[in-house]
């Protein structure tokens, strides 16, 4: 495992740190103690367990305990961090807030993290793999994701069990070795199971294993209709806290809003989300559809309301800025949260369509209640770091971001945008990280899907601002005749442009994206990547339109 945060590089199996790019020589336990706190950062430390782990039982007093977390809060400060990184609570110990980054290869045989405190002080992890297809057709992968998703849900809200986000262990598939899982994302235990579905039955096998030693650590089978399949993910999910010696925690929203009583409905759902991850505009539209027949056989199915206002707000943002789609968005977003005001989808696609709306405080408010109730959630954390992106609010901006790229390790948008927010607060090291596992990302999701016009325009921003100027103008012209009329594409052009050192083209790009329906003046205003024309005389001349929008909006 290596840990990315601020200008470092930290490498605990190697005993290194890097420092922009420059290697850093600490103290044994000085190095020890910070890597302990990075891998241990979603959690309070106290003294006793770095007494414990770091100098394994001497006795030392309390003052060099203080001098070493002095010494590292110094490092990151000398370094171009920040000492804030490192918070006192006082009365229990120490802990790492900073945003950090994973990357999961670490190299064969090597321990992903330093020595773990002891059983009785921290939570057990867990990771839940998609189930494998045992159907006859095979052609179950969108309920084997959806009994995945929705356990893991569950076990999310288990006192004790820390559950890898959703985007973490969905990049494994059903077949994958389970201790080299654990040791890649740091998982004390892997979930695995099958489906096999064959007409209304449904056969569902689960199994938990050690991910240190690859030992079974429970197992269930069981033969269901397919209208039991909610009481079975329940279940799952009770056993396997019992089984651990965990309990529910009572504040947990109940389950019963996520849910629908027709099992096609449900179908038709999972179908949609299996199109939506795809995160491309055809499959928006295409699971927008699907959502919308499940909602007609169950009108009151929240989820289904939610994902629906999702994809119109995604269409809108993204690749088509209509009233249309922001109408769908805030008509499907508002009947969720009445149906189900205790469920995260309903709060993140409430918050999303009010802040395209340019409705900020309220949705701010939402934003932080769907983050309350699922932490994990890709869509609330990249979505709140948009959010705070296009206000100005940066700092902010840059913690949400690194939250949504730990959920996810294949997503690429909050790569881009983060590395503008960090060039924008003159962290250029950083920023350059980012632009990398920005091309990295990208190149991945085009082995995939090759003709993804947001992937192809968002790796020409990261080859531009390499300085890899012809590279990402070829980038740019094969996105524009993907569709020269996508605004948002159109817009990006624009950063392309101004980036590769012509303004001139930069303007006539800006231009055309308006013109096309590009809505978000907030965004043209705080993109770094746009500085040089907010500097052009013509500039206000071109963006005239969206502050007269936004002035009879206000009026």
């Amino acid at each position: 495992m290596i840990f990315y945060f601020g200008p470092f590089v930290l490498k605990p199996e190697q005993y290194g740190l890097e420092v922009a790019g420059q290697p850093r020589q600490l103290q044994p336990k000085v190095f020890e103690l910070l890597a302990f706190l990075v891998a241990n950062r979603d959690r309070v430390v106290s003294k006793e367990e770095l007494l414990r782990n770091i100098w394994h039982g001497a006795y030392v007093s309390e003052a060099a305990i203080s001098r070493a977390v002095s010494e590292v809060r110094k490092v990151l400060r000398t370094g171009g961090g920040s000492a804030d990184w490192i918070t006192t609570v006082y009365g229990r110990g120490f802990r790492f807030v900073g945003p950090v980054i994973e990357d999961l290869a670490a190299p064969d045989g090597a321990s992903a993290v330093p020595d773990s405190p002891p059983e009785e002080e921290r939570r057990i992890s867990i990771a839940v793999l998609p189930f494998a297809d045992r159907s006859p057709q095979r052609d179950q992968a969108h309920l084997c994701e959806g009994m995945a998703e929705e356990i893991l849900h569950r076990l999310a809200h288990v006192v004790g069990l820390r559950v890898a986000a959703r985007g973490v262990s969905f990049q494994y598939d059903a077949l994958a070795d389970p201790r080299e899982v654990g040791r890649q994302i740091g998982a004390d235990l892997v979930l695995e199971g099958t489906v096999r579905k064959e007409g209304d039955e449904l056969r569902i096998g689960v199994e938990v294993t050690d991910a240190r030693t690859g030992l079974q650590v429970w197992s269930e089978q069981w033969q269901r209709h397919s209208q039991q399949v909610f009481a079975l993910q329940d279940q799952t999910a009770t056993l396997i806290a019992e089984t651990l010696e965990l309990r529910l925690a009572p504040d947990a929203p109940p389950h019963e809003a996520r849910r629908t009583a027709s099992s096609r409905a449900y179908d038709l759902y999972l179908r949609g989300r299996s199109l939506y991850h795809q995160a491309r505009k055809r499959t928006y539209y295409e699971a927008r559809r699907l959502f919308a027949e499940a909602i007609q056989l169950d009108p009151e199915y929240a989820l289904a309301h939610a994902a629906s206002a999702h994809c119109s707000a995604y269409l809108y943002l993204f690749h088509e800025p209509s009233a249309e789609n922001l109408r769908l968005a805030d008509e499907s977003s508002s009947r969720a949260l009445e149906l189900a005001p205790e469920v995260a989808e309903s709060h993140s696609a409430r918050a999303m369509t009010l802040s395209t709306n340019g409705r900020l405080e309220e949705a701010e408010v939402h934003f932080r209640r769907a983050l309350e109730l699922d932490p994990l959630s890709f869509e609330a954390n990249h979505n709140f770091a948009r959010h705070r992106f296009s206000q100005g609010q940066m700092e902010e901006a840059v913690t949400f971001f690194f939250r949504a790229i730990e959920a996810d390790p294949t997503s690429y948008a909050p790569c881009s945008i983060c590395a503008s927010a960090l060039a924008t607060l003159g962290r250029k090291t950083e920023a350059t990280r980012l632009q990398q596992l920005t091309m990295a990302r990208v190149q991945r999701r085009l082995l995939r899907y090759p003709d993804d016009q947001r992937a192809i325009y968002l790796g020409a921003v990261a080859l531009a601002r390499e300085g890899r100027t012809d590279e990402a103008l070829e980038w740019a012209a094969r996105a524009e005749t993907l569709d020269p009329q996508d605004a948002v594409a159109l817009y990006n052009l624009a950063c392309i442009a101004c980036v590769c050192g012509d303004a001139e083209s930069g303007l006539r790009y800006l231009e055309s994206a308006i013109t096309h329906g590009y809505p978000h003046l907030s965004w043209i205003e705080n993109d770094a990547d746009l500085a040089a024309l907010r500097a052009d005389p013509r500039f206000e001349g071109v963006v005239a339109p969206l502050r007269g929008a936004a002035a009879r909006a206000a009026g």
